[in-house]
């Protein structure tokens, strides 16, 4: 008999990294020691494949009205930037048309710092990051218990994560690079793969064109989560541009077609085979050309990812409904 409860946190672990919003290029961790590699390397990472993801295509739909003018980051090096991150998900699964017992899972609230470290020729940035503080938010929706579990899993031990990214002058993250700490537990490594493609995609990518309000454009990249070939369209509309700062509506849609996948923490002897994902949102993003990321955004999605799972003696249907709220915000600078 399959055993669908063993298969939650996999599929727990599916939904976090599938749900990320990332557009840019993502970050891996070697193995062994304290290390830093990019994701043209594509290291395995304790024996799973880490998330990997293409520079995006962009494309402008409409130019929208005029005076237009071309979105550009000004960055200042030097320039630093404090904000919080704050994710909550939701999950409930299906096993053969029945539903599974329910596994709530507490917001997790990230405080981050960026410093713009330098400004090269081709006016690229490179931008270091660090996580100040991660902790679980008690918001009510989830029993206390579940949530001091949580963070006695050493969710802390988060906080001693740093790294850099870079970022065109389009907003586009090129190229990545992370340090973990080498005590961190096997479950928390996914956890940071989550917070790095987060914080690697908390940009937005420009047209090339010069636009104006009422513009329209669409990143597409294709991305490779969790084991999971996948193609990732965020549609952007300029609902105000005023000297430096913007204001855009985003809708964002993940799709997958059927394929083999090979999920971290499925048991040994199991297979499970993905037959369609498809996971929609909408969101807001309030910007400034001169900030490294926005001022604030938030994102609402939700979806479903069927599966076919087999094991030595049985085949079965496993439906996982999804949902994911993010908002991020900057803080006041550090006294």
């Amino acid at each position: 008999m399959i055993k669908f409860r063993r298969l939650r946190p996999a599929a727990v672990a599916c939904a976090l990294v599938l749900l990320a919003t990332g557009c840019g290029g993502e970050d891996d961790e070697a193995a062994t020691g304290t290390s830093t590699t990019t994701a043209a390397d594509s290291p395995a990472r304790g024996g799973t494949a880490g998330p990997e993801t293409d520079t995006p295509v962009v494309k402008l739909l409409e130019a929208g009205a005029e005076p237009q003018k071309k979105l550009r980051l000004a960055l200042v090096r030097g320039a630093t930037l404090r904000a919080s991150l704050t994710l909550k998900f939701g999950f409930e699964l299906e096993a053969q048309g029945k539903p599974l017992p329910p596994n709530a899972i507490p917001p997790i609230r990230v405080d981050l710092g960026a410093t713009v470290n330098d400004i090269q020729e081709d006016g690229d940035a490179e931008v270091g990051f660090s996580y100040e503080r991660i902790d679980v938010v008690d918001d009510g929706t989830v029993d206390k218990a579940v949530i001091e579990q949580v963070r006695k899993s050493g969710l802390d031990k988060l906080a001693n994560v740093t790294g850099t990214t870079t970022i065109s002058p389009r907003g586009v993250a090129v190229d990545s690079e992370i340090d973990v700490p080498e005590d961190l537990p096997p479950a928390l490594k996914q956890v940071v793969d989550q917070l790095s493609q987060q914080t690697g995609s908390l940009t937005v990518p420009f047209p090339e064109e010069a636009v104006g309000n009422g513009a329209k454009w669409q990143a597409t990249t294709n991305v490779d989560v969790g084991g999971i070939d996948a193609k990732l369209v965020l549609t952007y509309g300029l609902r105000q541009l005023q000297g430096d700062q913007y204001t855009l509506d985003v809708s964002y849609e993940q799709t997958a077609d059927r394929q083999k996948t090979n999920f971290p923490g499925v048991p040994e002897g199991t297979e499970v085979e993905l037959q369609d994902l498809l996971v929609k949102g909408t969101g807001e993003i309030v910007g400034n050309v001169a900030a490294v990321f926005p001022t604030r955004s938030s994102l609402s999605a939700a979806g479903t990812v069927n599966m076919e799972v087999t094991s030595e003696e049985e085949k079965g249907k496993l439906l996982q409904r999804l949902t994911l709220d993010v908002k991020f915000e900057t803080l006041p600078s550090a006294p």
